[in-house]
């Protein structure tokens, strides 16, 4: 696992805190030097002005070091906002920006070209739950014993803290918007209980679009799915109107969370089910879609309407407050598309949700902060989810001597640092084991010589016709995967 290093690591961000120190260090002196008189008939007023002034230097050490760590509110020195948009089972070719002939996401493009859009983006796990485990832990959560979405349903271990468990004490407020997905069955796993001030959504996994409707509701309820609940509050039908579309809503409730006037930076978790099945739009985003043939495929490009909408929404109320320049957002999917569920499309890559071939695992990733970041910037460095909560801690000055597998990525996104952030990425499902190392990535390893060895770089399609044959290439990636296997811990138990 990596430390989150203070070094290298921290360019862009260490001079902040620094600026910070500094102006401490300067109350100190002026301390150290209130009372330069010796003389005794003046030793007793001295000595009342050191007792004044230590309280003064005592309280002003405490404020400038609480500013340095979560970021002080004078607009040249806060820590960023941090904005993190998770959408469901999105095909790799889902967005214009990917290439999407039919799906047009305007909004969505105007963030990549804001910032970095990932062509080589990764989750290490190709379902929902332990890719958002190990999204929101910096870890490949099965090291935790988080292997599948049954572990997902019970939780997260509370020893791995996720990202607002490290935001929320250093002064973000913390909001989770939409699926959660990483405890549904314990109080002390809910948002509530894992560093959220705030909580709208659901605690399971899929829903029905329009949960609020009669109909809406009886299914939910027919296919054991868990309601919508603002904090702890369980809500359902009459709560909101019946044909409420859950995408606004979530839209929404993030809208509603960064109008709030406040002095500290905010975490928001948004994340939409969208286009998780069973895929649905409303009316109004099927008929602005009517260039797509009718069917799923209509559904999934009216729920990405609905979903670019959004993001054009959150972002506009960004920018009303002038928070667009410091705030750090990032946009990706918790895996690849299910292409005969969802009508979604991964091409060019090869397989689906669930598979380690490069459509289980390869995702659209993007990230943007105009503060720090260039825009219009399109790389094919590899990078994962995993990467994202150390990148956050960085970024807000937050020190911890916790190991992540994920890597600080900032020294990457300003351009202080070359090559790739990593040496190997590992990826798994149920039985199923992957690993790319530079651009060679050694597929389904769990078939031992039947398993594929790809040049990536190359062949991203992963083509059967050119797989490569190298017998020690081979085994030393084999090796790798054993020994990284060997670091799991035991699946959580489910009762």
């Amino acid at each position: 696992m990596n430390d989150l290093s203070y070094g290298e690591c921290r360019v862009g961000s260490m001079s902040r805190f620094s600026k910070g120190w500094n102006k401490t260090v300067s109350v100190f002196s002026v301390c150290s030097v209130v009372c330069s008189s010796s003389s005794f008939a003046s030793l007793r007023l001295c000595g009342q002005k050191i007792i004044r002034t230590a309280f003064v230097c005592f309280v002003s050490f405490v404020v400038l070091n609480s500013s340095a760590a979560a970021g002080s509110v004078d607009g040249t020195t806060r820590s960023p906002n941090i904005l993190l948009i998770l959408l469901d089972d999105l095909g790799y070719a889902d967005l214009s920006c990917q290439g999407s002939p039919d799906i047009r996401t305007p909004n969505i493009d105007a963030l990549a070209a804001s910032g970095i859009r990932f062509t080589d983006g990764y989750v290490p796990a190709s379902v929902c739950g332990p890719s958002r485990a190990s999204l929101m832990t910096g870890k490949c959560s099965a090291s935790f014993g988080l292997q599948g979405n049954g572990e997902a349903e019970v939780g997260i271990p509370h020893e791995h803290k996720n990202i607002a468990e490290y935001l929320k004490p250093v002064g973000y407020a913390t909001k989770a918007i939409g699926k959660w997905h990483l405890g549904e069955h314990s109080p002390d796993q809910t948002p509530m209980a894992r560093g959220f001030d705030e909580f709208f959504g659901m605690l399971g996994g899929s829903t029905f679009y329009f949960p609020f409707s009669p109909g809406g509701a009886k299914w939910n309820e027919q296919h054991h799915k868990t309601p919508q609940q603002r904090n702890d509050q369980v809500l359902g039908v009459g709560d909101y109107p019946p044909e409420t579309y859950l995408t606004d809503l979530y839209t929404d409730e993030a809208v509603q969370f960064i109008r709030q006037e406040r002095d500290n930076p905010f975490f928001i978790y948004l994340a939409y089910n969208a286009p998780h099945g069973p895929v649905q739009a409303s009316d109004e985003y099927m008929n602005r879609n009517l260039h797509v043939p009718e069917g799923t495929r209509r559904k999934l490009a009216g729920a990405m309407t609905a979903v670019d909408d959004g993001v054009g929404k959150v972002m506009d109320a960004l920018k009303d407050r002038g928070l667009v320049e410091n705030t750090l957002i990032v946009l990706l999917s918790d895996n690849g598309g299910p292409t005969k569920v969802n009508a979604s499309v991964n091409t060019p890559l090869r397989g689906v949700k669930g598979d380690v071939w490069e459509g289980g695992i390869r995702v659209p990733f993007m990230m943007s902060w105009p503060e720090k970041i260039e825009s219009k910037q399109v790389v094919d460095m590899p990078v994962s989810s995993i990467d994202l909560l150390p990148t956050f801690l960085a970024s807000a000055d937050i020190r911890t001597d916790d190991a992540f597998d994920g890597v600080n990525l900032l020294p990457w996104l300003i351009g202080n640092a070359s090559g790739d952030p990593h040496e190997d990425l590992f990826f798994w499902r149920g039985g199923r084991r992957a690993v790319r190392s530079g651009d060679m990535k050694l597929t389904n390893a769990q078939l031992g010589p039947k398993s594929e060895l790809f040049n990536i770089a190359d062949n991203k399609e992963e083509d059967p016709a050119k797989k490569l044959i190298l017998p020690e290439l081979h085994q030393e990636l084999t090796k790798k995967i054993a020994q990284w296997e060997s670091t799991w811990a035991p699946p959580i138990p489910r009762d």
